[in-house]
């Protein structure tokens, strides 16, 4: 039996900001790899919660310009979770990136262009175990999406 994610109804509610087939489009996907891969909300959870702990979450909007590993600079820009700049700069790189408040102006259009690129990556997994990994990045967008 397939549980449904949390509450998606109320995760989903941020997805007002978008046209109603994007909103459908959305809220099919996620359904659908719930079905397919019999994922439990428990599962989605944990995810959530370990990466949340790992990598952070969207509390702070961080832009990531570029990143510079052995002379080397890579423009990336894109939001990425909170603690990745950390994470970056303890692997001995050097990034450049804006923290962005929530009531930026271009917050939310951030955060709709990563749930997009999370529901690009989760229509490409390949596994289970990938696809719950996928939701949970997805789920946590949702949730940034729903405090902005």
């Amino acid at each position: 039996m397939v549980v449904k994610v949390m509450n998606l109804d109320s995760l989903t509610q941020c997805l007002d900001l978008f046209p109603h087939t994007k909103r459908v489009e959305i809220r099919h996907k996620i359904n659908s790899f719930l079905y397919f891969y019999e994922i439990k909300a428990s599962e989605i959870e944990k995810a959530v919660k370990m990466k949340k702990q790992e990598k952070g979450a969207f509390q702070n909007l961080v832009f990531l310009i570029s990143i510079e590993e052995k002379g080397v600079k890579k423009t990336i820009n894109k939001l990425v979770r909170d603690k990745i700049p950390t994470i970056i700069s303890q692997s001995g790189r050097t990034a450049d990136f804006m923290v962005l408040g929530k009531k930026h102006n271009e917050s939310r259009s951030l955060l709709k262009a990563k749930l997009d690129e999370e529901t690009a990556e989760l229509i490409n997994t390949k596994n289970r175990k990938e696809a719950i990994e996928e939701l949970a990045d997805v789920i946590t967008v949702l949730e940034a999406l729903r405090l902005c």
